[in-house]
């Protein structure tokens, strides 16, 4: 039996049809397809996140260390001006520091040998710019200058000579160097 002319257009336009109809299915199975992470690619990320966040982030929110460089700002401030004061009054005022474990400053009694009681609570502007008190409990001042004072005679050099420098403890320890010719800076 032979196929006739409207059997093999019949069958030709049944076979486009259906290949027409398994393209679409093809199409609409790559559309389903999801692409995404993998849980490897996912867990891996939520790791180095987690360890970002336990080591690196306090280190940008904390206040560790911050002290420190603050009350060695003021004492590098309080410093310069003792040495100012020193070359530009007369012989008679006093123009030593003085340095223990919390307190810092141009002694405020009359003999330039100590400090008051009340060193570091006043709250005026001549205090402000010659008294540095430590509040915090883990922070120290210290020095190797000899009697834990350094006075600046008129040419602004200090007394301890090479071997001037404060140091400031607690969660970091900084370092103030006043140099033989009298300059002074954070180390």
């Amino acid at each position: 039996m032979g196929y006739n002319r409207w059997t093999i257009n019949h069958i030709a336009k049944r076979r486009c049809i259906l290949a027409s109809r398994a393209e679409k299915l093809r199409t609409l199975i790559d559309a389903n397809k999801q692409s995404g992470f993998t849980l490897l690619e996912l867990i891996v990320t939520i790791i180095i996140i987690g360890v970002l966040a336990v080591t690196a982030l306090p280190r940008f929110t904390g206040t560790d260390g911050f002290e420190e460089y603050s009350y060695r700002t003021q004492a590098i401030s309080i410093l310069r001006n003792a040495q100012l004061r020193a070359m530009n009054q007369a012989t008679n005022t006093c123009n030593t520091i003085l340095i223990d474990n919390k307190n810092l400053g141009i002694p405020d009694n009359g003999s330039c040998n100590g400090f008051s009681s009340n060193f570091g609570d006043r709250d005026n502007d001549f205090t402000r710019v010659t008294e540095l008190k430590i509040t915090s409990d883990n922070i120290q001042f210290s020095t190797v200058a000899p009697n834990n004072r350094i006075t600046f005679d008129k040419q602004g050099v200090p007394s301890c000579g090479s071997n001037c420098t404060i140091e400031i403890r607690g969660t970091e320890t900084l370092r103030i160097a006043i140099e033989p010719q009298g300059y002074i800076h954070a180390q």
